[in-house]
């Protein structure tokens, strides 16, 4: 989650959607224990998707 949480802060694109602002929501509460890991990577993934980022 650390990592998606830097890419989220460093290297995302000037466009913040709503699944950005979602997906540092739901890392934040993963990183506090607040929250599964997995739910906050498909946030991450909904958010990479909305950025027009090719994910392999």
């Amino acid at each position: 989650m650390r990592q998606a949480k830097t890419m989220l802060g460093r290297f995302w694109p000037a466009y913040h959607g709503s699944q950005y602002r979602r997906a540092e929501r739901v890392c934040d509460d993963a990183l506090q224990g607040d929250c599964d890991a997995n739910k906050a990577r498909q946030a991450f993934i909904a958010a990479a998707v909305e950025a027009h980022f090719h994910l392999s």
